[in-house]
C-alpha cells in the first residue's frame, strides 16, 4: 500500500487577502481547463470526511489561527498514481500567479507569510506507534511493570490544585470494556469519530476489524489517566479500517478534522501516539520513504497551536523503527517527542531516537521493552498471550506527566513543558541525549 491516500490531495489557502485571490485564480485556471493537455485532470471533491458542522463555505476544513486569518484546507481528488503530479501542477501555477501579483505592484512578502501561503500536498496515511500483533483482540490489564513505571514518573503526591487539564487523544477510539482493572467514570467525554474510507484500488478493506484500534486508544487513555487521574479525556477516533498487511490505519484528512475538534473543545494537550506512513520501503507511487514524509499543513497547524495564547501542546510518539530519525510528526520542533525506555532507563529495543541530538523537546518515558531477556510490557491481554509496548505508550505516560504538572502548578501546557524540562531525570549512567533528549519525564 502506498503511504499516500490514493487519489487524494489537499490544498491550503487563507480565507481572505492576496493568497485567497491567488488560490481562486489557480483553481479557476486548472479546473477550467481540466489540465487535460499538460497534466492530470483534477476533480473537486467538496464532501468533507467529517460532520457538516466542520465545513465552511461547503469546500473544506477551516483551521482557526490565533494571530491571523483562518486557513482553509480543501480536499480534492485526482487519478490514483498522479497525486504528486497534481500537487506539482498546483504549486507551479501558484508560483506563477505569485510572481504576477508581485509584478503588478503587490507585496511579495505577504505571500511568504505562512498564513497567506497557498500550497498543495498529498494526503498521507498514519499508523499507531506500538508493537502490533495479530492475535485476537482481548481486554487488557496493566502489569506490575506499569506500577514500577508509575512510581518513576510520579514523585509528587497531594491533590491537584489547578483546573482539570483537558487532553485530546487522537487515536483508535475508546471503550472501557477493554480495560479490566479500572472504571473511568465521568472524566472521559463521549467519543467523537472522524472515520474516512480511502477511495481507489488500495482502499482499506475491513478484514481485521477496528477493535484492535479501540484497544490501542483505550490503553493510551488508561495510562494518561493513571498518571493524571484528574484530567478530562476527549477520545477522537480517526482510525477507520484495517488490512492484513498494515493493520490499523488512519488518514491525514481525518487527523485534521480531529485536531480542529480538539482545539474547538478547549484541549490543553493533544496526544498523538501515531506516525505518518505505513511501509519502510520506497513507495512505488510517490517515491518517498515514510521516514522522509513531511506535511506542510500539519506543521503549520502544530506551530500555531503551540504559539496560541492557550499554548496547546502536541505530544507525539517517536516511532518504533529502531532508527536515528524521529517519526513525523514527533520530529517537529514545536512537538513534544517521546522515545521509549525500560525500567533500567536503557532505550527500548525498537525505539526511534534523535540521531543528531538536536530536538529541543525530546523526552524519554517508559514504554516497555520487547528485547530478548527484558520483555517488559505496560499491559497484557486477558489470556496473557498478547503484550503491549512501544513509543505509543511512552507518549501516553509523558502526556499524563504533562497534564499532572499543569494541574499541580496551575500553569498552561506550554509552561508545564518548561517545568518538565527542569524536572526530567538525566543523572543516571548511560544517559544519552540522542535517546533520552531532555531526560526521562517526571512530574514537576
Amino acid at each position: 500500500m502506498c503511504d499516500i491516500v490514493p487519489g487524494e490531495i489537499m490544498v491550503g489557502y487563507p480565507v481572505d487577502g492576496p493568497g485567497r485571490g491567488i488560490y481562486d485564480r489557480v483553481v479557476n485556471d486548472l479546473f477550467g481547463s481540466g489540465m487535460a493537455s499538460n497534466g492530470p485532470r483534477l476533480t473537486p471533491n467538496w464532501q468533507d470526511a467529517t460532520s457538516s458542522d466542520s465545513l465552511s463555505e461547503g469546500d473544506g476544513l477551516v483551521m482557526p489561527m490565533h494571530d491571523g486569518l483562518p486557513v482553509v484546507l480543501r480536499r480534492m481528488t485526482t487519478v490514483a498514481g498522479s497525486e504528486q503530479a497534481a500537487v506539482d501542477a498546483i504549486n507551479r501555477r501558484t508560483l506563477e500567479e505569485s510572481v504576477r501579483y508581485a509584478a503588478a505592484g503587490g507585496q511579495i512578502d505577504e505571500l511568504l507569510y505562512p498564513l497567506q501561503r497557498v500550497f498543495a500536498q498529498t494526503v498521507h496515511y498514519l499508523k499507531p506507534c506500538h508493537e502490533e500483533q495479530n492475535d485476537p483482540v482481548q481486554p487488557f490489564r496493566l502489569t506490575s511493570t506499569h506500577e514500577r513505571y508509575l512510581k518513576q514518573i510520579v514523585h509528587l503526591g497531594g491533590p491537584a490544585i489547578g483546573p482539570a487539564p483537558r487532553v485530546a487523544i487522537i487515536d483508535g477510539g475508546f471503550d472501557d470494556q477493554f480495560c479490566l482493572d479500572h472504571t473511568f467514570g465521568s472524566q472521559v467525554l463521549p467519543i467523537v469519530e472522524f472515520g474516512h474510507q480511502p477511495p481507489g484500488p488500495n482502499a482499506c478493506a475491513g478484514v481485521v476489524g477496528p477493535d484492535a484500534a479501540t484497544v490501542h486508544g483505550t490503553l493510551v487513555a488508561r495510562l494518561i489517566n493513571a498518571v493524571c487521574p484528574e484530567a478530562t479525556l476527549l477520545p477522537l477516533r480517526i482510525i477507520s479500517a484495517a488490512t492484513p498487511e498494515h493493520g490499523t490505519v488512519a488518514t491525514e484528512w481525518a487527523l485534521f478534522a480531529a485536531i480542529r475538534e480538539a482545539l474547538a473543545s478547549g484541549a490543553n494537550i493533544i496526544n498523538l501516539s501515531m506516525r505518518f506512513g505505513l511501509n519502510d520501503t520506497r513507495c512505488e507511487f510517490c517515491g518517498d520513504l515514510p521516514r522522509a514524509i513531511r506535511s506542510p499543513a500539519f506543521e503549520l497547524v502544530v506551530q500555531y497551536a503551540a504559539g496560541s495564547p492557550e499554548r496547546v501542546v502536541l505530544v507525539a510518539a517517536a516511532g518504533n523503527q529502531r532508527i536515528g530519525l524521529l517519526a513525523f510528526p514527533s520530529q517537529l520542533p514545536a512537538a513534544v517527542a517521546v522515545s521509549a525506555v525500560g525500567s533500567s532507563f536503557a532505550p527500548s529495543y525498537n525505539t526511534n531516537f534523535d540521531g543528531q541530538g538536536q530536538h529541543p523537546l525530546l523526552f524519554a518515558a517508559p514504554g516497555g521493552d520487547p528485547a530478548p531477556g527484558v520483555d517488559e510490557a505496560v499491559a497484557v491481554s486477558e489470556n496473557g498471550c498478547k503484550s503491549y509496548c512501544g513509543t505509543s505508550f511512552a507518549a501516553a505516560y509523558a502526556t499524563g506527566a504533562l497534564a499532572r504538572t499543569m494541574s499541580l502548578n496551575r500553569v498552561n501546557a506550554g509552561q508545564a513543558v518548561a517545568i518538565l524540562r527542569k524536572s526530567a531525570m538525566t543523572g543516571f549512567p548511560d544517559y544519552d541525549v540522542m535517546y533520552h533528549g531532555r531526560g526521562i519525564v517526571q512530574v514537576g
